[in-house]
C-alpha cells in the first residue's frame, strides 16, 4: 500500500465535507474517483495534497499514511507536496517559458546545475509526448500551447520532482477525444512507476483506464473495488443506481 486514509474527516467552518473516510491505494496502479458534483471527490484529493488547509476554516481528524508516515503530522509541508503531485482540473501555466515551467519545482528543492536541468526538462516533455511539439520553442510562453499540450506541461511539472503519488483532478474535463485519448494513454503508462489517482465525472474514462474504482456519496466512500466489478455487479445499491 503507497497511500492510505484511516477514518479521515474534513470540515470547514465547523461544516463536515468528509466523514469517516477509510481508503487504501495500491502502489502502481490507477484508481478512479467518482461520484456526483458536490460529494467531497475534490476536497479528497486536495486533502491528501496537504492544499486544503490553504482554506481558512478547514479542519481534520484522522491519518492519512504515505507508506509509514502520518503527513499531518510533518511539519514539512512542501516536502508532502512534492511526494504527493496535484494536477488540476484547469492546466495552469505558470507565467514563465516552456522549459522554466517544467524545472519550476526541481528548482524549488534546490537543483542548480543547468546540465541536470535541461536533462530533467526534455525527459519529461519525452514522458508526456510533447517534446516533439514543443522542442523548437521551449523558450517561448507557456500560455501559447493548447489546451492539451498545457495539461501535459501540468503533468511533466509534477513529475519533475519524482513523487510517489500522482493526483489529478478532472484532468480531461475541457479536452478534445484526441487530447483525452492522449492523457489516457500517458497515465497508464505513468501507472508503471506511480500511484495514480484521478477524480472524473467521466464513467467510461474510468472503465477504460483505473484497476479501481472508488464511489462516493455526500462526503462518504460508499464502496471500492477492482474496476470490472464495480462496474457489472458492485454489492451498494447506490453504486447501482449511479452506474447504471
Amino acid at each position: 500500500m503507497t497511500l492510505g486514509l484511516n477514518n479521515f474527516y474534513v470540515s470547514y467552518n465547523n461544516k463536515l465535507i468528509l466523514q469517516d473516510i477509510n481508503l487504501a491505494f495500491q502502489e502502481k496502479t490507477v484508481s478512479a474517483i467518482v461520484g456526483p458534483s458536490g460529494c467531497g471527490k475534490t476536497t479528497l484529493l486536495r486533502s491528501i495534497n496537504r492544499t486544503a488547509e490553504l482554506e481558512s476554516g478547514f479542519r481534520c481528524n484522522g491519518e492519512i499514511m504515505l507508506y509509514s508516515v502520518n503527513i499531518y503530522q510533518t511539519k514539512d509541508v512542501g516536502s508532502i507536496r512534492r511526494r504527493i503531485g496535484l494536477v488540476f482540473q484547469q492546466p495552469v501555466a505558470l507565467p514563465m517559458s516552456i522549459t522554466e515551467n517544467v524545472i519550476f519545482g526541481v528548482r524549488y528543492c534546490g537543483e542548480k546545475n543547468k546540465n541536470c536541468l535541461q536533462e530533467i526538462n526534455e525527459q519529461c516533455l519525452r514522458r508526456v509526448a510533447l517534446w516533439n511539439e514543443v522542442k523548437d520553442k521551449l523558450k517561448r510562453p507557456a500560455r501559447e500551447l493548447s489546451g492539451g499540450q498545457l495539461q501535459r506541461l501540468s503533468i511533466a511539472r509534477a513529475i519533475a520532482v519524482r513523487p510517489d503519488v500522482l493526483l489529478l483532478d478532472e484532468p480531461c474535463s475541457s479536452l478534445d477525444p484526441a487530447s483525452t485519448h492522449m492523457i489516457e494513454d500517458l497515465l497508464v503508462d505513468l501507472a508503471q512507476e506511480l500511484t495514480i489517482i484521478i477524480v472524473t465525472h467521466n464513467l467510461i474514462q474510468a472503465k477504460r483506464i483505473a484497476q479501481e474504482t472508488v464511489f462516493m456519496l455526500d462526503g462518504q466512500v460508499v464502496e471500492k473495488g477492482p474496476t470490472e466489478i464495480m462496474f457489472s455487479n458492485p454489492d451498494k445499491n447506490e453504486t447501482r443506481d449511479y452506474f447504471f
